[in-house]
């Protein structure tokens, strides 16, 4: 991304002459079918030195309207040895407030499955630390766990349903395929060697009162890169931290969005659009992470 810390392009609004449902919209190596009328869809690919997010609405007169944005931190650290949020720069974890949403929230129990199956390494210790990291994740965030201090998680609930053998509705190409009536996370092949995530998540729009409301979202895993087996050691290079990962993407799919522009103010919080290799800290909330939650969902 060469440093850019943000570009957004408002993609040309399209008039409702005939029906777009099912139309392919891409742009920045990512790719989103246009919803049903009254819907929204957005892809969220967190690449290996920033994030692109591309969303695509269709409104209940037809009209279809799309957002491309893509953000990097600048001052990005040497992904080597133990990265802690100190060495990262930027605001303080615990003093930085800023957070963005994308007024859509999770209104019903979230029922999801996870793939275990899809896991490169699959039937070793570190496919059972894996599977560990993404469903703890998604605990991290709606529980609000965080060092700052701050009590009491969030109105927003989860069940994990287990394993299964069903895919996320996520092509190899980095698009979002519409709705299936499952939410599932699982690993799989990405074209693009940069993307080392992918959220999908789809929308009714103005649903609930001052928000939209999150039908479905899937999560894949890219298994292009090396994730670590157990917690950093100062040999680490160039590994990922899977549930640090997937808390980032429970947030987009409970609603977050990143933080504010410029990234590299809030590289300490876990909704910035940058993953830090060799490094568990952003498993949990920094306080404009935890405010973010809490704005959209409340306390419990």
């Amino acid at each position: 991304m060469d440093g850019a810390t943000l570009a957004v392009t408002t993609l040309p609004l399209i008039s409702p002459m005939c029906d777009l449902t099912g139309r392919l919209v891409t742009g920045e190596g990512v790719g989103v079918r246009v919803p049903p009328a009254g819907q929204a869809t957005s892809i969220h690919a967190l690449e290996v030195d920033g994030e692109v997010v591309l969303q695509v609405r269709h409104e209940t007169d037809g009209r279809v309207t799309g957002l491309l944005s893509v953000l990097g931190p600048e001052n990005a650290p040497d992904q080597a040895g133990i990265i802690t949020q100190d060495m990262v720069g930027g605001q303080a974890a615990c003093s930085d407030r800023s957070f963005t949403s994308y007024g859509s929230k999770e209104s019903d129990d979230r029922l999801w499955y996870y793939n275990s199956d899809t896991d490169p390494t699959v039937g070793s210790p570190a496919a059972l630390y894996h599977e560990r990291g993404v469903t703890s994740a998604v605990v991290n965030l709606l529980a609000g766990y965080n060092d700052c201090g701050l009590a009491g998680g969030f109105r927003a609930s989860q069940t994990y349903l287990g394993n299964t053998t069903a895919r996320s509705n996520i092509s190899s190409d980095s698009t979002c395929n519409g709705l299936d009536g499952v939410n599932v996370v699982d690993w799989g092949s990405i074209n693009n060697a940069d993307h080392l995530g992918l959220t999908c998540r789809y929308d009714f729009l103005l649903d609930l009162p001052g928000y939209e409301e999150i039908i479905e979202a899937d999560i894949k895993i890219g298994n292009k890169h090396s994730y670590l087996a157990a917690l950093p050691t100062s040999a680490c290079e160039n590994s990922y931290d899977v549930m640090a990962l997937m808390t980032h993407e429970w947030g987009h799919a409970f609603g977050l969005g990143h933080t504010p522009d410029p990234a590299a103010d809030h590289r300490q919080q876990t909704m910035n659009p940058y993953l830090t290799a060799c490094s568990t800290f952003q498993r949990t909330l920094g306080r404009g992470d935890w405010t973010g939650m809490n704005t959209v969902y409340g306390p419990r």
